[in-house]
């Protein structure tokens, strides 16, 4: 998933310019992570989503929803230990056989939170 807007960037972990697909933990610690993803109404295939750290898949973070013609939703919160230089990565996959929209007409838009807890 490509994020293209930031609202606050305390620790500077996210650099769209370099990689704007990716959180870098700036600091060890732990990490409060949510997310959500909504997708364009199409009763084709399937919708999933998923926790990355470093390349590999957080056990316990996919998500799947049926094809809907009513906006099928996925989302999740972890806390994720970190080691500085560690990378976060939302993984949204779907099946509908073409190009298929996460900005979904009134049901906001795709996002992510995270949260440094603690050290």
């Amino acid at each position: 998933m490509i994020w293209d807007t930031v609202d606050t960037d305390t620790y500077g972990g996210f650099n769209p310019s370099v990689d704007a697909t990716k959180y870098r933990a700036q600091q060890p610690g732990t990490l409060d992570v949510a997310y959500n993803i909504c997708w364009a109404n199409n009763s084709n295939g399937f919708r999933a989503v998923f926790l990355q750290k470093n390349g590999s898949g957080l056990p316990g973070s996919w998500c799947s929803a049926p094809a809907s013609t009513y906006y099928p939703t996925c989302g999740g919160f972890f806390r994720v230990p970190v080691a500085a230089g560690d990378t976060l990565q939302v993984i949204v996959q779907q099946g509908s056989g073409g190009a298929l929209s996460t900005a979904a007409p009134g049901q906001g838009a795709p996002w992510w939170s995270i949260r440094w807890s603690h050290g």
